[in-house]
């Protein structure tokens, strides 16, 4: 059945830090006031990481992100990533394709975005989404997927997810 299938490019060239691939999961929170959508992303993020180092040609378990995660390939974001890579890059490259893979994302879904209390006069409501965003090794970034059902923290960092929740 197709519908169960997942169509998306391949990375083959992907980012690497300490020759393992990773992918960003983004945090936004998208709120409707009076109508009108706003859109906010969390700056900080988890760095989710293959167990094992990339291998092109290998397509074993745990190197390309397949495999358990656990608190010893989860880190946040964007202090692995500047540890990794040049700390300009992050702020000046990587967050603004963020704020652009979720602003377009969700502007286009934003007319199918109905609130549940939409018939109560002066309503307002929020949905939190975690994007999957993964990385090429020329710093493009490209959206994997879009979790709005259920939003986990799988393994967050120490201290992540209540520093989360207080700047939410």
């Amino acid at each position: 059945n197709i519908k169960k299938w997942i169509f998306q490019e391949y990375i083959d060239s992907p980012a690497l830090c300490d020759g393992k691939k990773f992918h960003f999961r983004v945090y936004a929170l998208a709120f409707r006031i009076q109508g009108k959508l706003q859109i906010y992303i969390y700056k900080q993020g988890i760095m989710y990481f293959a167990m094992n180092k990339y291998q092109k040609k290998n397509l074993t378990k745990g190197s390309h992100l397949s495999g358990a995660i656990n608190k010893h390939n989860t880190f946040v974001f964007p202090e692995k990533f500047k540890q990794c890579f040049n700390s300009n890059l992050f702020d000046d490259n990587i967050f603004p394709q963020m704020c652009y893979i979720v602003s377009d994302t969700l502007s286009t879904l934003s007319p199918e975005m109905k609130c549940p209390n939409s018939t109560v006069e002066d309503h307002r409501c929020y949905k939190i989404f975690g994007y999957d965003i993964l990385c090429d090794r020329n710093f493009n970034l490209y959206l994997g997927e879009i979790n709005a059902r259920l939003i986990q923290f799988k393994c967050p960092p120490k201290k992540f997810k209540r520093k989360f929740y207080r700047d939410v």
